[in-house]
């Protein structure tokens, strides 16, 4: 498995520290951090492909009830992917 590293914005802001301590308690590779009106989650996701980390990130968030603004790979993701 490889470790794919991204950070996921929210579109709303996350100050429910109970929500926080559950979305931490069921997903140990990701920190929560904020300003403004949004919050971003990080991700060090290890998984068998890019698309199951993302996948797997994407349902663990909706779970929560939040909302997905955008998703932002680190530039190894990017280096990483083949284009045909």
């Amino acid at each position: 498995m490889k470790t794919f590293a991204f950070t996921v914005s929210i579109a709303q802001r996350i100050d429910d520290l109970d929500a926080i301590d559950h979305f931490y308690g069921k997903t140990g590779d990701a920190s929560i951090s904020g300003s403004g009106a949004a919050a971003r989650i990080h991700f060090d996701r290890e998984a068998d492909s890019l698309e199951k980390a993302l996948r797997s990130a994407v349902k663990e968030i909706q779970q929560e009830g939040w909302t997905i603004g955008e998703i932002t790979l680190e530039q190894e993701c990017v280096s990483d992917l083949a284009i045909a």
